[in-house]
């Protein structure tokens, strides 16, 4: 029997999203409230659930919008095996806080020990979405410019 998923709605007046944090933390629904479109792509041919560490991306990405830290392809660096996509996508976050209009997460990641945090809110038509690190110095990591959290 499969677990239900843990979707957060956050909602106003004029704009709607739904976030899981089990699934990477991704927004699997952002929705215009005032015409009811669904700006999100979801793939229906992959199942909605999680997926294992490890995955190859392109086999079960099922859509939605999700972040890609610290790498794209997988890699082995320095004797650390980076996963495809990197390592937040498939992970299960942590709901740090959630309400109607907020909800922050955290996540750390698993090849680069990285503590990633991520705050949602919505205002109006508006998302906005904070990020922030916390490297606990346990080793460096690299990113790339076209791939790395903080171009997205």
């Amino acid at each position: 029997m499969t677990q239900p998923i843990d979707l957060r709605v956050l909602a106003s007046g004029e704009l709607s999203i739904a976030v899981a944090p089990d699934l990477g933390g991704r927004i699997v629904e952002l929705i215009d409230l005032s015409n009811g479109r669904q700006w999100l792509w979801r793939n229906h041919r992959v199942p909605f659930g999680p997926v294992a560490s490890g995955s190859a991306y392109d086999d079960v990405w099922q859509g939605g919008f999700e972040e890609l830290f610290p790498s794209d392809a997988s890699a082995v660096i320095r004797e650390t095996s980076y996963p495809d996509h990197g390592e937040l996508w498939a992970a299960p976050w942590q709901v740090v806080h959630s309400n109607d209009h907020t909800i922050e997460l955290t996540v750390v990641g698993s090849a680069t020990g990285v503590r990633i945090g991520k705050r949602l809110s919505i205002e109006g038509a508006g998302l906005t979405i904070r990020y922030w690190l916390e490297n606990p110095g346990r080793a460096a990591f690299l990113t790339s410019s076209s791939s790395s959290l903080l171009s997205t």
